[in-house]
């Protein structure tokens, strides 16, 4: 009996006009990722790339999720395996009070409030203002001797450009899978 009510409902019921709307929406945060994936400077891409990616968290997608949920027998199975995809890449790439995007619900993210290193053998975690001041200081002395040529900045800076791009990529791929279902 609820798959009848689903399926008449469904008739009456667009969903795929609020994704369309839904993926405008997403325009800013598209450019951003593309942005990121081709980045020159990584530790001030992050921020941005934070900052939108934590917008998206605030906002959350669950009004589109249930929108389609309710009108779906199998035919948006894989609009909103996307779309739980998706949201799951904004709640790891957004606001974490221990992680590298320090901040609350609403707050901008800014060079102050983004913390990296502290995973990388050496390094502690500090703000992203703290590394860009690191910058020219000397290379060497990481005791590696491949690395003789890097500075603590060069590493931060390596480390946080792998972390946004397979993130970037990851999102861009998901958004551009939804795109081709409208």
């Amino acid at each position: 009996m609820f798959a009848v009510k689903k399926r008449v409902r469904a008739l009456f019921v667009n969903p795929k006009e609020k994704l369309s709307l839904f993926l405008e929406d997403l325009k800013p945060l598209k450019q951003t990722l593309m942005k990121a994936v081709a980045t020159a400077d990584p530790l001030a891409d992050i921020v941005e790339f934070f900052n939108e990616t934590s917008k998206w968290q605030d906002r959350g997608l669950e009004d589109v999720i249930k929108e389609f949920e309710a009108v779906n027998y199998g035919q948006f199975n894989g609009v909103l395996k996307y779309l739980q995809e998706l949201e799951a890449y904004f709640t790891a790439t957004g606001r974490q009070s221990c992680g590298w995007n320090r901040t609350q619900v609403g707050e901008q993210v800014t060079e102050d409030n983004v913390h990296l290193g502290g995973h990388i053998y050496g390094l502690w975690t500090r703000t992203v203002s703290y590394w860009k001041k690191q910058k020219d200081e000397p290379k060497g002395g990481w005791g590696y001797p491949d690395m003789e040529h890097l500075n603590a900045y060069d590493v931060i800076s390596a480390d946080t450009q792998g972390y946004m791009v397979g993130r970037a990529t990851a999102m861009l791929n998901i958004i551009n899978k939804l795109e081709e279902l409208v």
